[in-house]
């Protein structure tokens, strides 16, 4: 393990890999909220995007929120037969837990018409709730007529990253890893316009630099280090497409702002500062009373809160100053109020010295 290039930042592992990380998910918040809104009202739509803009992160982000629904998954990508997929569905699972069904469909444009009309008939008979199909491409014959009827303009278009969501990537990655960050500000500015802002060029961009850096033994990746690796190209401006057609329903565009505030509850982490008494959120709140005395892991720490991994993850890093720093000493916030304990596996956090009493 000590001979990984990794080692030498002081992760346990590399937190650059391009395996879609739900757990670690920050920005995207708008597209999010549109997604949770389709399922909710018992719509099929589609996800679309080219590989590695986060398709296939945003719907398995979807089968970990917490609901009355049962999410099953599917990448056609991975295995073009659909037996498993209709034993999911309707097999010993469905004689067990007769929750309502909604289906997440990776990679579609692999999908067969047999298997679309399938789905279309379940669905017509209510016993599928929502279908959420992503794809490569918004032009798929292989769906036919009557499903992509069915699917109308509900087509959400997954942009490319803004740069605070690219800083945030990157930085809840590495917190998650291990507390080191090797990569200047300025030289990740470059990495991200040096990969067009795109999500997986982003992470690979990154991880080309830190693995260079390791290999010449140096600790910090800055411009100068950069623009050598990198040779990066003229700078040029950089076309976001951006999410959402809007929906003409006045109910969904009011579910889209009743789940864009309940993300961003979620995501956006008060101010944890030497701050007047009743600062924090009510969750902020209950991190630090469960860490108060008690140093705990991030599964330990969501058992206690009662949260998801995910969301105790994204607490700690906020809490730590490795994610949206910028806003929180803004607002005051000068040292980390949650600190990682040693290097190990998994990772434990404490209270900062002056939150302890």
């Amino acid at each position: 393990m000590a001979d990984n290039w990794f080692s030498k930042f002081g992760w346990n592992e590399n937190p650059f890999k391009i395996q879609p990380d739900p757990e670690h998910i920050v920005g995207f918040v708008d597209m999010r909220a549109k997604i949770m809104a389709y399922v909710d009202s018992h719509d099929p739509f589609l996800v679309v995007g080219p590989t590695g803009a986060g398709k296939t992160t945003l719907l398995l982000w979807v089968s970990e929120q917490p609901s009355d629904m049962r999410y099953v998954y599917h990448n056609f990508l991975e295995e073009k037969s659909d037996a498993r997929l209709r034993g999911k569905i309707r097999g010993l699972r469905w004689l067990l837990d007769r929750r309502p069904i909604v289906v997440l469909l990776d990679e579609v444009q692999e999908m067969d018409s047999a298997t679309a009309r399938y789905l279309r008939g379940l669905f017509d008979k209510g016993r599928i709730r929502s279908l959420v199909m992503a794809a490569m491409t918004d032009t798929l014959p292989n769906l036919e007529e009557p499903l992509l009827a069915r699917i109308g303009e509900r087509r959400i278009y997954v942009r490319n990253l803004d740069e605070r969501e690219a800083m945030q990537i990157v930085r809840q990655r590495v917190f998650a890893r291990g507390s080191a960050n090797p990569l200047d500000e300025e030289a990740l500015k470059m990495a991200f316009a040096y990969a067009d802002y795109a999500p997986r060029r982003v992470l690979e961009t990154c991880e080309r630099l830190c693995m260079e850096a390791a290999a010449q033994g140096k600790a910090r990746v800055d411009t100068d280090f950069a623009s050598l690796v990198l040779k990066p190209k003229e700078s040029t401006l950089i076309n976001i497409k951006h999410a959402v057609i809007a929906p003409p329903s006045g109910e969904i565009k009011r579910l889209v702002r009743e789940k864009l505030r309940q993300i961003m509850e979620s995501d956006v982490v008060q101010t944890p500062s030497a701050a007047p008494v009743g600062a924090l959120s009510p969750t902020q709140q209950k991190v630090v009373d469960a860490l108060r005395g008690n140093d705990m892991t991030t599964d330990e720490l969501a058992k206690a809160v009662g949260i998801t991994r995910a969301s105790a993850a994204k607490h700690l890093s906020r809490l730590a100053l490795n994610t949206d720093a910028e806003l929180l000493k803004s607002k005051g916030v000068l040292e980390p109020v949650v600190v990682q304990k040693g290097t190990g596996r998994p990772v434990v956090y404490a209270l900062s010295g002056r939150y302890r009493h």
